[in-house]
C-alpha cells in the first residue's frame, strides 16, 4: 500500500488478514501475496469521515472465531 498508512496484519493458517484505511479487510496468501478475498465494510457509504478516512479498527482472531 503506498503512502504513510501503517497496519499490523495477523497470519492464521497461511492467510494474512489486514485492514485498509478505506474500511476493507483483505485476505492474502501469506506465501505468494495473492489476494484471496476482500470484504468491504462500506464505512464510506454515508460520506467521507472528517479525519480524511485514514483510520482502522484492525482485525482480531480468537479461538477460531472472527
Amino acid at each position: 500500500m503506498p503512502g504513510s498508512y501503517k497496519v499490523t496484519p495477523i497470519v492464521i493458517d497461511g492467510v494474512m488478514y489486514l485492514p485498509t484505511s478505506f474500511g476493507r479487510i483483505v485476505a492474502l496468501d501469506a506465501q505468494s501475496g495473492e489476494e484471496r478475498w476482500v470484504f468491504d465494510t462500506k464505512a464510506w457509504e454515508a460520506g467521507r469521515p472528517a479525519n480524511l478516512g485514514y483510520n482502522t479498527r484492525g482485525v482480531a482472531y480468537w479461538e477460531g472465531k472472527w
